[in-house]
């Protein structure tokens, strides 16, 4: 029964095309993105994989200050 449902869940979804990513590469891609992280790398990590990349992306617009930098 298991592999029906997951065969009618495949069937039904585009497919993911997003690489996996690590929380390391996350930062740096943040960073890159001008985000200014003011904890440490390993509390950082620890962030992303606790709360989640894209929960946590959806926040960062908010903290957005003038002159286009994020502060975090």
């Amino acid at each position: 029964m298991m592999a029906r449902e997951l065969d009618e869940l495949r069937a039904g979804f585009m497919p993911y095309d997003l690489e996996h990513k690590s929380p390391n590469e996350l930062i740096d891609l943040l960073e890159s993105r001008n985000l200014s992280i003011d904890i440490s790398r390993a509390e950082a990590e620890r962030c992303i994989e606790t709360v989640g990349y894209f929960h946590l992306k959806g926040y960062l617009a908010l903290l957005k200050e003038s002159g286009g930098r994020v502060r975090y």
